[in-house]
């Protein structure tokens, strides 16, 4: 009996690594087919890290401009600046400019990632100052920085794969959680771009998983609180969006604490431990921005913007926040290559039809599952941020007529957790009415699934982008290659190695838990307790025993 739980065990930490290396591969293949400078605000973003790499540090908002080498490396990737000559040819990859080179020009563009807090950047600058700089070309530099966006993503799957499982006691459940994060064709594509966001993803997924480890491990609560209040700290360093995580943070303390410690009184005081030991890491930086700046985090156009002479009046607002959702739902789920970049966009049907199935699940996750609780407060931190984007994106509107001003759906992607709680708890419910070999085959058919949106989006991205632009026309994977400085077998041999690390994570599963043995429990049929603590000489069994 114990050999066979370590078997499952075994079986559940090679699907874990499995969606892991999964994730990972995704990222990288979409990191090699956006064009440069071709994700949101990322000609900034990659501006930040080049000028903390250059030992230009982080500047107060608006004090910061565009590097003279970025502006370099943006004419040389085939993009146009006002008032400066294109470069035609575009250069070949070999020929492109050093990381840091110089370039005389009178330009002067505001850098707005100041606004932010910068860890993001600072340790993305680490990865590619490791890398060395003399001989780094600006667009291997780039590169590496998307790969090590991927990384910081493909780290948070073991976290949201614990959560998940802390939360259902299922490790089916929590495997497909965290293959749940393939059937959202962005998230793996926004994890191959230079943004801050994320870091926002795996310090936010850490901490919930401590949180929840803490739940059910109450003999190691204390530190396991410290553990997840430091790594939030980090959060709140990484980006805004963090603060509209404390109150799930701060209640999953709470609930932590007093399912697991009762009878003890002091259990609220337990449940400050995470806020307080986050505001010491990462509090800090938005006290100083009040201090400094006056506010806790400045506009992104401060006074770049011209308001209107009025306001406007008799703005129909169910309107206004039908196409705020269509917008959100539609980056969400995917925003691949720019149309002006040679990409083509998803249909819109198919993009309405997955947020129409979303919406369905947490419906029915909130009426049938038997974690409607606590998926619920993990699903308050996307909805407060969807709630502050609505009302942003509406004042932009009123006092600036532009409309749908700041609305990306990557901006949810800091509370992925609970999208893959949705997900597990939809299938947990459909598990329960299943019989164990269809449970079995419902597990297999989800993964291979997963993979397969992942995948196919990717080879369409690629096939549907290239060549453009930017590249010669060569075909679309010679096209993609030669713009990367790629080997032309990449994109296959990423392929490749996904699918054989899916059919190995099957096949390797099914041997440690033959049968139905790793689906088992592919059900929400269990219930949420705190491992049993540990009985000392205070406890009433001690004192009996006395």
């Amino acid at each position: 009996m114990q050999d066979e739980k370590k078997n499952v065990e075994r079986a559940y930490l090679i699907h874990i690594a499995a969606a892991t290396l999964l994730v990972f591969l995704a990222g990288v293949f979409a990191a090699a087919t956006t064009p440069y400078f071709g994700g949101p605000d990322e000609r900034n973003h990659y501006n930040s890290v080049v000028r903390v790499v250059d030992g230009g540090g982080w500047p107060l908002p608006y004090e910061a401009g565009i590097e003279p080498s970025v502006h370099r490396a943006w004419l040389e990737s085939g993009r146009t600046l006002s008032n400066v000559p294109a470069i035609d040819p575009i250069p070949l990859a070999t020929d492109r400019s050093n990381l840091l080179a110089e370039f005389d020009n009178d330009i002067s563009d505001i850098d707005n990632m100041v606004q932010h807090p910068p860890l993001y950047y600072f340790l993305t600058a680490g990865a590619v100052a490791a890398a060395g700089t003399d001989n780094l070309r600006w667009d291997q530099a780039f590169l590496l920085m998307r790969i090590f966006s991927v990384f910081l993503v493909s780290i948070s799957v073991p976290a949201i794969a614990g959560t998940i499982r802390g939360l259902t006691r299922s490790r089916s459940l929590g495997i497909i959680g965290a293959y749940s994060l393939l059937t959202i064709p962005f998230f793996v594509g926004f994890a191959g771009l230079v943004s801050n966001d994320t870091l926002l993803v795996p310090t936010i997924s850490g901490a919930l998983y401590l949180l929840v480890r803490a739940w059910r491990k109450p003999h190691q609560m204390v530190g396991l609180f410290i553990a997840a209040g430091f790594v939030f700290g980090l959060a709140l360093l990484t980006k805004g969006f963090a603060l509209f995580a404390i109150p799930l943070v701060f209640g999953l303390s709470l609930v932590a604490a007093f399912r697991s410690t009762p009878r003890r009184k002091h259990w609220l005081l337990l449940g400050f431990i995470p806020s307080a030991v986050a505001a010491l890491v990462g509090g800090w930086w938005w006290i100083r921005n009040l201090i400094l700046i006056g506010s806790i985090q400045p506009s992104v156009a401060g006074n770049l913007r011209t308001p209107l002479s009025e306001p406007l009046a008799d703005i129909d607002v169910l309107k206004y926040f039908a196409k705020f959702w269509l917008r959100l739902n539609s980056l969400f789920w995917a925003r691949g290559v720019r149309p002006e970049d040679g990409g083509q966009t998803l249909p819109v049907v198919l993009v309405a039809i997955a947020g129409l199935v979303l919406v369905a699940a947490v419906i029915i996750v909130m009426f049938y599952s038997r974690h409607r609780a606590i998926t619920l407060l993990l699903l308050s931190f996307p909805a407060i941020v969807i709630a502050v984007l609505f009302m942003n994106s509406y004042s932009v509107y009123e006092i600036y007529g532009v409309a749908e001003r700041g609305v990306q759906g990557r901006y949810v992607f800091g509370g992925i957790v609970a999208y893959s709680m949705v997900f597990a708890s939809l299938w947990g419910i459909i598990g329960r009415k299943l019989a164990l070999r269809a449970r079995s085959v419902a597990f297999t058919a989800v993964i291979v699934g997963s993979w397969l949106i992942a995948w196919a989006h990717n080879w369409w991205l690629l096939l549907s982008s290239w060549p453009n632009r930017y590249s010669s026309d060569s075909g679309a994977i010679g096209a993609a290659t030669a713009y990367f400085d790629l080997p032309t077998f990449a994109y296959f041999a990423l392929t490749t190695v996904a699918l054989v690390t899916v059919a190995l994570a099957l096949v390797l599963s099914s041997r440690l838990a033959p049968g139905a043995g790793m689906a088992a429990d592919f059900s929400d049929d269990q219930t949420l307790e705190a491992e049993p603590r540990v009985l000392n000489d205070e406890s009433a069994e001690g004192r009996a025993r006395k």
